[in-house]
């Protein structure tokens, strides 16, 4: 693996660096005072490898074997926008990853499949941009569905309507994502055209972390080379057979775009399933819970109960029937992965407790036949 194309950051506020890890960076070093390890942040991942930077430059880091053997889960590992505290020999390599600083905001799935695990697209981020295109690949549905992870997460959610050249209708595209997102902002992009694109820049505030997320073949690459001005992720042409993209980026990486703005571009998603996302849920669909608070019972489950808010306004149209359908569809499924997940943790946390019980017995067997 290549190292990332070189920035040169002057001071950790430029990567990120506030008052927020500054705490618990001086936290860490009156516990336990360690002067040869400082902070970096992760910049890129791959394989198991991690990139990290600080303002000496960009260089290699792996994960120390108490903090891999620590972590019960994926979440314990860093991810791409992480700040870690890792220490590194003159003139080496590598560095070695210690500890991960708290993440103020952490934008997760779940994996890919059956899988059980959540997986972070990043970590540390103010804004998520989640693109989709105004071609076939345009969905409100799936748009929902990021924002609610997003929101979870504690991030900002906004949109961006990329390929508006391909549909010179776009704003009946834009028209429906505020529909079924009332309040979203909404960028629409041309990167072809360069519509869009100097607003755009102006959003992205000097040092707040963005990242775009979305499906394949939405053009998220083709868009951060045109922010950054010249190319720095390989892209693809679109496929004449199904109207979009092919799908390029393979990894995580951030940015820094030459306004100081930082930016995580990540892979194309072909499945997003959601997991216990129920904070996420209620801020997306907020104006159907405001709708709950006013139901004559508060148990109402808005299946012809007398007094349902929610149902005299799917009655009188101020609540659409889609937007309806959208919102009991994930709520099934938030409400069921978090029956899952309370499962899961009961196996997970017996399994965990069962090695380590292992572990000290074969311990204690090996210093009887030592002794």
């Amino acid at each position: 693996m290549e190292p990332l194309e070189a920035n040169h950051w002057s001071s950790l506020t430029e990567l990120g660096w506030d008052g927020f890890f500054e705490s618990y960076f001086r936290r860490s070093l009156e516990e336990s005072p360690e002067p040869s390890r400082s902070p970096a942040r992760v910049v890129g991942e791959e394989r198991g490898l991690f990139h990290l930077a600080d303002p000496n430059g960009t260089f290699f880091g792996v994960i120390a074997g108490k903090l891999r053997y620590l972590a019960e889960e994926r979440l314990d590992l860093p991810a791409v926008g992480d700040w870690v505290l890792c220490s590194r020999e003159p003139n080496a390599e590598r560095a070695v990853i210690h500890a991960i600083f708290p993440r103020r905001t952490c934008i997760k799935r779940k994996e890919a499949g059956r899988g059980t695990e959540d997986q972070i697209l990043a970590a540390n981020v103010d804004y998520a941009l989640i693109v989709t295109s105004a071609n076939t690949e345009f969905s409100p549905a799936r748009l929902q569905r990021y924002a609610t992870a997003v929101r979870n997460g504690g991030a900002e959610a906004e949109i961006i309507l990329s390929k508006i050249d391909l549909c010179p209708d776009y704003d009946r595209l834009s028209a429906r994502i505020q529909s079924a997102m009332p309040g979203i902002v909404v960028h629409a992009i041309s990167v072809h055209s360069s519509s869009g694109l100097a607003e755009l820049h102006e959003r992205l505030t000097p040092g707040k972390t963005f990242v775009f997320l979305g499906s394949s073949g939405v053009g998220k690459s083709t868009l951060l080379n045109g922010l950054m001005g010249h190319e720095v992720m390989a892209t693809q042409t679109i496929s004449g057979f199904e109207d979009k993209g092919r799908h390029t980026t393979s990894s995580r990486h951030l940015f820094a775009l030459p306004s100081g703005a930082l930016v995580i571009d990540t892979p194309g998603l072909r499945e997003f399933r959601l997991g216990d996302f129920e904070l996420g849920l209620k801020e997306t669909y907020e104006d159907i819970v405001a709708l709950s608070d006013e139901c004559k019972f508060s148990d109402c489950h808005h299946q012809g109960e007398p007094g349902c808010a929610v149902e005299q306004a799917r009655e009188d149209g101020s609540l659409s029937e889609e937007r309806w359908n959208w919102f009991v569809k994930l709520q099934k499924e938030v409400e069921y992965q978090k029956r899952r997940d309370s499962g899961e943790h009961g196996k997970n946390t017996k399994a965990r407790w069962k090695k380590i019980h292992q572990q000290a017995s074969q311990h204690i067997k090996r210093k009887r036949w030592e002794s």
